[in-house]
């Protein structure tokens, strides 16, 4: 029953009695969240056996704790992931901490940032890749251009990974003609690496890495099925991609997500990528101000396996979305900004009706003009788990005169996120019917909820959590 309740709840638990404390300290130190409560040194050594994962610690908070720290069940280690500009405190903290990670065998999960300018963390770090037999999962980030010779001997080293992000920050300023020639050097290495085990990588790439790192990476991946490409300009890298695909060298991949700058080049190679995955993707995460051009090959390529599609950083059509949700038939998880409504000379939308009634999880900002057609739609998903609207200011939810009536049949309905309804929409009698209704709803989005709705509604679902801001919308 430990994972319906919340640290707080664990801690008065533990409290009762020793026999509950027996029962229930474990599970209490079971996730240590540093955001959320900072334990003491006293606290945190004398059930450091109990831990299993530490997140959002910072480098400065965990120092006080490594005489002590053991951790011989720790499988997953957060640090925080600030923007700091490394200098000489920043790489006396990781000399620290480093080889600490190196006692903790059992780790298995792991994200850190690093100062891999500097040689001697450099040397360090490969020593901990070293000594974790163990490791699956790994986020690194660096924050200033990293020494050449450390990427082949990282990657060699995390070549039994199953997933691997990687975030190395570029300047440009920064870059010599020596740290050209010594990443040319770079290339060469990863080509004549073993194939990796990678299921998953990510990377936040510039020009400097996607020629000289990520196209020979790609090429030792044969077992890829997630591939992530943050804010990528390259338009080599692209056409390598392609080239990859079409020679069936990432046979697996299924899961794709790019972030691109608006470029008619990179669109038109895009298209070639959605063309030649050959398995079908089941998921694909686009970040760019225009995705139209995506919506076809989406639609001709994989409408038998897309589940998953997330369209951020612009708005499209409400002529393509209706083609997205007509032709994916397949989809449970939508996100999208729709620009554009039926207006009087306009009733496309009375002649199409949405395929893709398994939808479990929607996110949408929309216009005014397109509610009445969306939320009539929105009523047949009779799966739907969650639900995000963003639109301007307006009563979605009035039962004289809103939409709430309509979403009577969403039963299954857990999550729900309100953002620019009117202050007033929301009171006792439309807390009452959504407990009525909606018996399964376990958390909502507050954004301008009366006190009113949020005191009735936890009168009839005590567990309901309203949640200040989301954190993927």
């Amino acid at each position: 029953i430990c994972q319906y309740f919340s640290p707080n709840d664990l801690a008065r638990c533990v409290q009762v009695s020793k026999e509950w404390a027996v029962w229930f300290t474990p599970a209490l130190w079971r996730d240590v969240d540093w955001f959320n409560r900072t334990p003491t040194i006293l606290a945190f050594t004398g059930q450091q056996e109990h831990v299993r994962v530490v997140r959002n610690v910072t480098m400065k908070r965990i120092i006080p704790l490594l005489a002590p720290l053991s951790c011989t069940n720790l499988q997953r280690l957060d640090f925080v992931d600030y923007t700091v500009k490394v200098d000489s405190d920043i790489c006396g903290d990781h000399l620290l901490v480093l080889p600490v990670l190196e006692r903790i065998s059992t780790l298995r999960h792991l994200q850190i940032p690093l100062a891999l300018s500097d040689d001697n963390v450099c040397q360090q770090w490969i020593r901990v890749l070293e000594a974790l037999p163990h490791l699956e999962s790994l986020s690194l980030k660096c924050e200033e251009l990293v020494k050449g010779w450390v990427i082949p001997r990282v990657l060699h080293l995390c070549r039994g990974l199953q997933c691997l992000s990687v975030r190395f920050m570029e300047h440009r300023h920064s870059i010599q003609e020596k740290d050209w020639r010594e990443y040319w050097d770079v290339k060469a290495a990863i080509e004549t690496m073993p194939e990796m085990q990678l299921r998953e990588l990510s990377f936040d790439q510039s020009k400097l890495w996607g020629k000289n790192i990520i196209q020979p990476l790609l090429e030792r991946c044969p077992r890829l099925e997630k591939l992530n490409l943050k804010w990528t300009h390259d338009e080599g890298l692209f056409q390598h991609l392609v080239k990859t695909l079409k020679e069936y060298k990432l046979p697996a991949l299924r899961h794709l997500s790019i972030a691109m700058p608006n470029r008619n080049d990179l669109d038109n190679l895009l298209i070639e990528i959605l063309s030649h995955t050959s398995c079908g993707l089941e998921s694909f995460d686009y970040g760019s101000e225009n995705a139209c051009h995506v919506a076809q090959p989406l639609i001709k390529h994989h409408s038998h396996s897309l589940t998953n599609l997330a369209l951020h950083h612009s708005r499209i059509p409400i002529g393509t979305f209706l083609d997205l949700m007509v032709g994916l038939p397949c989809l449970q998880t939508f996100a999208a900004t729709i620009s554009g409504a039926p207006n009087g000379n306009n009733d496309i939308l009375l002649d199409k009706h949405w395929e893709c009634l398994g939808m479990r999880n929607l996110q949408l900002q929309l216009e005014k003009r397109a509610l009445d057609y969306v939320f009539s739609e929105v009523a047949k998903l009779t799966s739907l788990q969650e639900l995000r609207i963003r639109c301007p200011s307006i009563d979605l939810y009035n039962k004289d005169k809103g939409y709430l009536e309509q979403l009577a049949g969403l039963k299954q309905l857990e999550v729900l996120g309100l953002i620019n309804t009117q202050h007033n929409a929301l009171g006792k009698h439309e807390a009452q019917w959504m407990a009525d209704n909606w018996p399964r709803i376990r958390q909502v989005y507050e954004y301008h909820v009366p006190a009113v709705f949020k005191e009735t509604l936890r009168k009839r679902r005590p567990l309901v959590e309203f949640v200040k801001r989301p954190s993927n919308y």
